[in-house]
């Protein structure tokens, strides 16, 4: 779930800052490192940094064609691997995911020289990938938000199987050779900017979808629904206006604690969690309170913010959950932990529920997350245990 940016310019124009531009708009796909390379008179520079874009000082260029990346690293494995960018074969490039083996691949790539840019998307369309245009700039990018956000035009997504050059005289565009369609389905639950449209589909109308689906599924009663931020806030706000009952803004975020869930060190996690968020307790106190999240993988911030809500008074604690419980480890595509550390893994529902110390614990179906994502096809290993890659057993 790392984040990719190309930018190249046939017209003199300076990409520069639409790659960092479109580096922060990529920042929520991780916080591990970050990468950037451009060319200067025709030669390659690349610079690799840790932390996040914000963190440091770059060098000030001007460049006709570059690659920004944003890393997510949860394996140690991932962390000692190769920083991108990188020269291959005398071309700039970087990619999301990678090639498991002759049938299983999840990859966006994207690699650039000053006079071509080239991005494929795997055969199952796993990673996204999308092409627009600011100006006379052409910008390849993991998600729309970046391209919306610079006021720029979206000009189509890469399909599965797919391989696109651009150069100046034009975009020339392979056969997109795949089985079918299998969209990361993390991507709309948690990973995407709720901004962002894949594949056609609007990540938060997707997410309203998910709340109505949880009440259809699941009515209870209650005096507030919650979400819990940033990303089950949109999933709340559906399951207040299929229930009627008020959605308050109860928890408050500190801006500056970057996302625990791909956090690797547990230690960090617990300790970034305590001071991720507040309660507003006049909201809270006496309430039978709803809590939507959009997903529990370990189960770190749901036990902590079900303690909070409990210490500020609330008289009900009933989480909902815009997704199915996550049994299954995956290196695939966003590189869920081993399923033994999964808070899930081989329990049952009110096993989970003591655990987590609320008063009713429910989640979303999987054929319920589906249709409020459109009901295609998606890659669903952490929820299921089902692959698509042909021969493959997970």
């Amino acid at each position: 779930m790392s984040g990719i940016i190309g930018c190249i310019s046939f017209s003199g124009e300076d990409v520069y800052p639409s790659l960092i531009e479109g580096m922060y708009g990529l920042q929520h796909r991780g916080q591990d490192s970050v990468g950037l390379g451009y060319y200067v008179d025709g030669k390659p520079e690349i610079y690799h940094y840790p932390g996040v874009i914000g963190d440091h000082n770059y060098p000030i260029v001007s460049t006709n064609s570059g690659i920004g990346f944003i890393n997510y690293a949860f394996t140690e494995e991932k962390k000692s691997q190769e920083p991108l960018p990188k020269m291959i074969n005398n071309t700039m490039a970087a990619f999301d995911g990678k090639r498991f083996s002759e049938s299983a691949a999840a990859f966006a790539h994207v690699s650039v020289t000053p006079t071509r840019l080239v991005c494929s998307r795997d055969p199952y369309g796993i990673k996204p990938l999308i092409i627009g245009k600011v100006d006379n700039t052409w910008i390849v990018c993991s998600e729309s938000c970046v391209i919306d956000t610079m006021g720029g035009t979206i000009v189509r997504d890469v399909k599965p199987g797919e391989s696109i050059t651009i150069t100046k005289e034009g975009m020339h565009c392979s056969d997109a050779a795949f089985s079918s369609h299998h969209l990361c389905l993390f991507e709309l639950v948690y990973i995407a900017r709720p901004d962002s449209h894949i594949d056609g589909i609007s990540v938060y109308g997707a997410r309203i979808k998910m709340g109505h689906y949880l009440y259809e599924e699941k009515p209870t009663e209650g005096d507030i629904v919650v979400g819990s931020p940033d990303s089950g806030m949109i999933a709340a706000l559906g399951y207040s206006q299929a229930s009627g009952i008020p959605y308050q803004k109860a928890l408050v975020k500190n801006r500056y604690i970057a996302r625990t869930f791909i956090n690797n060190d547990d230690a960090q996690r617990k300790q970034s969690i305590k001071i991720k968020l507040s309660v507003v307790k006049e909201l809270i106190t006496g309430k039978r309170v709803i809590l939507v999240d959009d997903s529990i993988v370990r189960g770190s911030t749901i036990k902590r913010v079900v303690k909070l809500l409990k210490e500020a008074g609330a008289k009900e604690v009933h989480i909902r959950v815009s997704s199915p419980p996550v049994l299954f480890s995956d290196n695939v595509s966003i590189d869920i932990p081993k399923k033994e550390d999964l808070l899930c893994y081989g329990k049952g529902l009110e096993t989970v529920r003591q655990e987590i110390g609320c008063d009713s614990l429910y989640f979303l179906s999987l054929q319920g997350l589906k249709d409020a994502s459109g009901n295609q096809e998606f890659y669903t290993q952490y929820f299921d245990g089902k692959s698509p890659f042909k021969g493959e057993k997970k």
